[in-house]
């Protein structure tokens, strides 16, 4: 019997394993770096964080959201750079020629030749336009830019919440399942060294002994993968939050700390997707889409444009430049150019403009379509681990009864040391059920929030404690300062 169900018990902590390393590679783009957050507290050398210590920490230190800030400035910078089109353009300008054979007229038999062996040109040109529809139209895509890169930043942080929550919610379950393997592993110990004694009694056979010491044999390695386990969850938990792979860090709680979510999920009529991040991209892309096509139709208005210049000449037949005549002169004017022919090049340049924007009203109902699917999945699956606790608990309930008569019968004399670790491996099964019920669950539950954009709202709750903190700190800073300046 207790080989049955340690066998059990090894493939829930294989699929358990596999649940905590498969994201491993998840944290893509994300580098080390040394760093930490005030509100996770340092006892010696390993750093202790809370989950919200860890998210506050990943929000300022993970890579993949420093590199979506940039991309929020840098569309900014774009965005001022196309504004200047609008400004006129002044630019300086010089050019020097040298005559190689003057030109020659012929009056009668008489030769003449005119000009200067140097001509020297030095002056400033402005230019601006006046009407241009295509310029204006660019502007208004130059604008959705920023707000597109400025959503996608959101993108990013939100799933940077949504990483750290699993990650942390995997080292706890890796934890969890060290435990019990820990104490199935001891159960064994415990099992071989009583069998031997009896076997030394001579009231056991060989055959007990044997297996035995093979049942403790095959507990260690499982005991040993699930301590490998903490530790590759952690090395992910650490890659997320941008702080040194090499640094020790220890998570603060358990999974039972999260028992009261358990069964707090909205149903299908509660979905509302219009907050998901990716919708809102692309309906913003569909815009700039939308805005490029009319960009393109107004490639066919006319179009007036501002020039004026102002120049000084100088001709001569020497380098004696003290003695040149420099002549200024100057000129402005305006420029009318009205679309006639271009080979077709404009006409068909707004067809493919016009197809791609209602391409992208067909992309946005497919992305729809598929949210939904994967929020149907997602309400399964937290349905499904909500039956799997609940069942659990009662399993619990059954398991403890059992293990406390099994441990009464050993304590008198009428039960053995194998049915009272039978039952306490039984136990130990259903509380692993348990933890992984939690987990799955509000695994699924993060899951959840990340699709319908709820991580938005945690995302400004984790700023505004980050910039109360920096606060906090610039004004001690503050302070020390003053009181160090009195002290001179």
């Amino acid at each position: 019997m207790i080989m049955t169900k340690g066998k059990n018990l090894l493939a829930c902590g294989l699929a358990t394993f596999a649940l905590c390393v498969a994201g491993l590679g998840e944290a893509k783009g994300v580098e080390p770096s040394s760093s930490g957050a005030s509100g996770a507290s340092n006892a010696g050398d390993t750093l202790v964080v809370s989950l919200q210590d860890a998210l506050k920490i990943a929000l300022s230190e993970n890579i993949q959201v420093k590199i979506a800030d940039m991309e929020v400035i840098k569309s900014g910078y774009q965005r001022k750079g196309a504004y200047a089109a609008l400004f006129p353009q002044i630019d300086g300008n010089g050019s020097y020629q040298r005559t190689i054979e003057k030109q020659a007229m012929a009056v009668g038999e008489q030769v003449m030749k005119f000009g200067r062996d140097n001509t020297y040109s030095v002056g400033f040109g402005l230019g601006m336009p006046i009407v241009n529809a295509p310029l204006w139209k660019s502007l208004g895509i130059s604008a959705d830019n920023v707000e597109l890169s400025i959503e996608k930043a959101k993108a990013s942080k939100q799933d940077m919440v949504s990483e750290v929550e699993q990650a942390f919610y995997a080292v706890l379950l890796a934890e969890d399942m060290y435990k019990v393997y820990k104490q199935n592993y001891d159960n064994a110990v415990v099992v071989y060294e009583d069998v031997k004694m009896k076997y030394e009694f001579g009231t056991v056979a060989q055959y007990d002994l044997i297996t035995a010491e093979a049942k403790k044999q095959n507990a260690l390695p499982d005991m040993l993968d699930s301590k490998n386990a903490i530790e590759v969850c952690l090395w992910k938990l650490k890659a997320i939050m941008g702080v040194d792979l090499n640094a020790p860090i220890r998570c603060v709680g358990t999974l039972y700390d999260y028992q009261l979510q358990m069964g707090s999920h909205s149903t299908w009529q509660d979905v509302n997707l219009e907050r998901n991040t990716t919708l809102k991209q692309l309906n913003l892309q569909s815009g700039i889409l939308y805005k490029n096509y009319k960009l393109k139709v107004a490639q066919f208005y006319p179009q007036l444009n501002l020039s004026a210049s102002y120049v000084w000449n100088a001709m001569e037949d020497n380098f004696r430049f003290r003695n040149y005549q420099w002549h200024p002169y100057s000129v402005a004017g305006l420029t009318l150019v009205i679309p006639i022919f271009s080979g077709g090049s404009r006409y068909y340049g707004v067809k493919e403009a016009k197809v791609e924007s209602e391409k992208m009203a067909y992309q946005i109902e497919d992305t729809r379509r598929n949210l939904e699917v994967s929020v149907r999945s997602i309400l399964n699956s937290l349905n499904t681990s909500f039956e799997q606790y609940k069942a659990a608990e009662k399993s619990i309930e059954g398991a403890e009864k059992g293990f406390l008569i099994s441990q009464k019968r050993y304590d008198v004399g009428s039960g053995t040391m194998v049915e009272l670790s039978d039952s306490r491996l039984t136990l130990l099964q259903a509380r692993l059920n348990l933890s992984q019920s939690i987990y799955s669950y509000i695994v699924a539950k993060s899951n959840l929030d990340n699709v319908m954009g709820n991580n938005q709202q945690k995302v400004e709750t984790l700023q505004k404690e980050l910039d109360l903190q920096a606060q906090e700190m610039a004004s001690v800073s503050a302070s020390e300062s003053s009181e160090l300046q009195l002290n001179k």
